[in-house]
Formats: structure tokens, sequence, C-alpha cells
């Protein structure tokens, strides 16, 4: 994906995702480290079902997801 097609896309997403080529991340504010893992866990049972894997970052009270297409070395539609 162009980063002329990120940035079109990117307007459809809520204002807390960055959209910075060649990821797409956020940063998730929970009241604990429980939850934080807990969320966390999910993503990864998403992610493993879905054959894409985001990097995350899990710490108390926040989780921090970067996505990217390792494959085609960028963003992508999936």
């Amino acid at each position: 994906m162009t980063e002329a097609e990120a940035a079109t896309l990117a307007v459809a997403l809520e204002p807390s995702w960055d959209c910075s080529p060649p990821h797409l991340r956020r940063v998730f504010t929970f009241v604990d480290f429980r939850d934080a893992f807990g969320f966390a866990t999910r993503v990864a049972l998403l992610a493993e079902a879905e054959g894409h894997h985001p990097e995350m970052f899990v710490r108390w009270g926040k989780v921090e997801l970067s996505l990217t297409t390792n494959s085609v070395g960028g963003l992508s539609e999936n």
C-alpha cells in the first residue's frame, strides 16, 4: 500500500490510531496489568486465527500494538 493509499484509509480510523507507514500503531490503556494482559491475550488469539501478528508491548495498564505486513515491508489491506 502506498503512503497516499494509507493516508486515504487513515481518515476512517479512530484518532487514537497513528498511521505512520510502514506501521499502524495504538496504545490501549487499562486500569491494571491483569486487564492489559487479558486484552493482549485476546489480541494474540485473534492474530493467530487471522495469520497476521502485531508487535505487542505489554506493561502495567498499557498495551502498545504496532501493525505492519512483514511480507510486503509495510502496510497492506490485510
